[in-house]
Formats: structure tokens, sequence, C-alpha cells
């Protein structure tokens, strides 16, 4: 598992857009498989599911994501899981690692 932390400033529907554009972009196999929301006082929170054909590990992979709104605040929180087809040692993460950079190339790149 590889995971990613990161705070933005940013319209969070803005963002939300951008950001499920892009990784759509990055990758052909890509599906967005489930989007939850809530509000906490005045605290959103969305959790993001994607997944996508990881062709050096010959599996699909899934990228968690969590981002947390208050005001103009983002926080990007991003997890990804699957990369491995053995059944003891996890040992091959390389599509992980990809997924998560594809993620956090994205997140960068953002101009809120």
């Amino acid at each position: 598992m590889a995971s990613y932390k990161k705070a933005i400033t940013g319209d969070l529907d803005h963002f939300l857009a951008y950001l499920d554009q892009e990784l759509h972009e990055s990758s052909m196999s890509l599906t967005k498989e489930e989007e939850l929301a809530t509000t906490i006082d005045d605290i959103k929170v969305i959790v993001l599911v994607y997944e996508r054909y990881s062709y050096s590990g010959g599996n699909r992979l899934s990228l968690n994501i969590t981002l947390v709104n208050k005001g103009n605040d983002i926080d990007v929180l991003a997890a990804t899981s699957g990369g491995s087809n053995a059944v003891l040692f996890k040992f091959n993460t390389w599509g992980e690692e990809n997924f998560l950079g594809i993620l956090a190339d994205v997140v960068e790149r953002y101009k809120g």
C-alpha cells in the first residue's frame, strides 16, 4: 500500500471535477467505483474509490481518495491497494506506486 497527503486551497466542486477528469484521462481502464459524501457541521467529506488495470502486476488496483473541506481548504488523503498477486508476501507494488504518482501529479498541478 502506498499513501499520499496534501493540503491545497480551492473550490471543492471545481477540484472534484478537475480531479475526476484528469484521472480518467490518465488511464483508459480507469473506473470510478464509488463516491460517498457527508457534511459534519461546516466540514464536507468526500470519499472516492477508483480502479484501474495494472499491466505490470496483471491485476486491478484501487485508489481510495478522501477529500476533507472547510471553506477553501481541502485536505487530500489517498491510499492505493491491490498491487500484488502473491499469496503470502506483497512484492509487486510498482502499479500502486505509479497510480499514486499519477494522483500526486494531478493534485500538484491544480491551480485553485
